[in-house]
């Protein structure tokens, strides 16, 4: 077995590496008032949302869209590759080799015996005459040893689900076989099959085989199927035995977390930051805890470290801006925005639109303004069609708010060129001529507004309401009545029965 050490590694790290890829490509990822997604540290498989008391802190609220080490999402590894690349799992597989007599088939017969010692010097040469030999000997009643060997040789090899077959078939001959339950696990575990992998490692458990990489892995599997307080015992355990593997400390913190232990999280996250500062996924992961513990200036202390080490993603950017926006300061939010829109456009971009919107709500024209113009300057035809108009609209509304009102009007009709159906921008144009003192334009626009089924019914309380202005409070009954029809509204009622009592009075 020696002179085949190294290319046995070698081929360790080929499956290691296979278990990395494999996973790429699974799940597994938490206008106005509107939910955000938040950055953290790596994903379990199927994330869970945060209590509804979380979700609503603060005037925007701070949604989830957990965060991996990679992007603003949940902490992800699910198959912890760094780990399964060290010498230290290697060593431990590979040992599985040998043999432990008082949890494992005892080689019992003189025949047995020679049989592995020329399987075992056959390996050290050409392992694949040792698998063809062995599919060739094993039996129904042959050795349990003989069968977990050739699991071995199949897991070595990268043919997974035969060396699963065959540790299975191990540990249905010996049902005691520590190693093959192990093994067994292992394999359940790297093909997602979590529920088995728990079986088949808590039992490995139970025969006294907990070391730290059963452990570990264990507590991933106890995530993936969101059983937190178990995983969090697991890896527990684990970081024991070995309490220098990131990704147990992470695995923690993923367990922690979903318990909101948001305390704890933070300042075990703490540790691994002093440990790795260069980590963005720890950053994350502790800034989703600030903010569970609703200290999102925090949390924004976190996200400015990110865009110092050039690392913050869209999404931690975007909610970096919203903590800003709750707090008031609307120029480090439309910063914060900005920048997400520069970082990754197809993801900043709707973001923007979103951003612009708000912040011209809250009345931050000058910020609302600084967001417009970074999506103008992104491309606004980078849009999809509708985002583009609430773009146009939002500038519209900055514009009139600043007193730009033939600026507005521009842009209003720029709107209703690219979509004549868009009551909201006739609406918005039909006041602005009433407020110029040009009442045929404005009525021209309410009249067209009214002619769409979803705005007729404002479009009539305006057009009813510019003529109240005119004096002309005759013709604005029918209008009020039609829009009571079709939308009753207690303002609107009371506005109408003011009307009819003048105009009785008037006769």
């Amino acid at each position: 077995m020696k002179s085949s050490g190294d290319s046995n590694l070698a081929a360790m790290g080929a499956i290691v590496d296979g278990a990395s890829s494999d996973r790429e490509g699974r799940r597994p990822r938490r206008p106005g008032v509107t939910r955000l997604r938040m950055p953290c540290g790596t994903r379990p498989a199927r994330p869970r949302a945060l209590p509804s008391r979380i979700l609503r802190w603060g005037m925007v609220p701070l949604g989830f869209a957990l965060a991996s080490g990679v992007s603003a999402q949940e902490p992800q590894p699910s198959w912890p590759v760094n780990y399964f690349r060290s010498e230290e799992f290697k060593r431990d597989f590979l040992g599985s080799y040998g043999m432990r007599t008082d949890i494992e088939p005892y080689l019992s017969t003189e025949e047995e015996k020679t049989r592995m010692q020329e399987l075992t010097d056959l390996i050290a040469t050409n392992p694949r005459q040792a698998v063809r030999d062995l599919m060739e000997y094993i039996t129904d009643e042959t050795n349990a040893q003989f069968d977990f060997t050739l699991g071995n040789l199949y897991f070595q090899g990268g043919d997974i689900d035969r060396a699963a077959s065959r540790y299975f078939q191990a540990t249905k001959k010996f049902p005691n076989f520590l190693r093959a339950h192990k093994n067994l696990g292992m394999i359940h575990f790297r093909k997602g099959r979590n529920a088995e992998a728990i079986k088949s490692l808590t039992r490995a458990v139970e025969l006294g085989g907990a070391d730290g990489t059963v452990l570990g892995i264990l507590g991933l599997a106890y995530l993936n199927t969101e059983r937190w307080l178990s995983a969090e015992s697991a890896y527990r355990s684990a970081l024991l035995l070995q309490p220098d593997v990131a990704d147990w400390k992470l695995g923690l913190a993923r367990a922690l977390f979903s318990q909101q232990k948001f305390g704890e999280v933070s300042a075990l996250i703490d540790e691994m930051i002093q440990q790795s500062p260069d980590r963005a996924d720890y950053w994350l992961l502790q800034a989703n805890a600030f903010i569970g513990m609703n200290q999102p200036m925090k949390a924004a202390q976190n996200y400015e470290m990110l865009i110092r080490m050039n690392k913050a993603t869209p999404e931690a950017l975007n909610l970096l801006g919203d903590i800003y926006v709750n707090e008031k300061l609307y120029g480090l939010a439309a910063r914060a925005y900005v920048m997400a829109m520069d970082v990754e456009p197809d993801k900043g971009l709707p973001s923007g639109v979103r951003a612009a919107e708000i912040l011209a709500q809250r009345g931050a024209t000058a910020a609302a303004k600084d967001v417009v113009k970074g999506l103008r300057d992104a491309g606004l035809d980078k849009l999809a069609a509708e985002d583009k108009r609430r773009v146009l609209k939002t500038e519209a509304r900055v514009a009139a708010a600043e007193g730009a009102g033939d600026e507005a009007a521009k842009v209003l009709h720029e709107i209703v060129d690219l979509d004549p159906l868009d009551g909201e921008a006739l609406l918005l144009l039909g006041q602005h001529y009433g407020r110029k003192g040009e009442p045929e334009k404005a009525i021209f626009m309410y009249e067209r507004a009214a002619g769409i089924e979803a705005f007729e019914a404002d479009a009539k309380v305006r057009h009813a309401q510019l003529l109240v202005e005119q004096g002309k409070l005759e013709p604005a009954v029918p209008l009020l009545k039609r829009a009571q029809e079709i939308k009753p509204r207690d303002s609107v009622g009371q506005f109408l029965d003011q009307v009819e009592r003048i105009v009785r009075r008037r006769r």
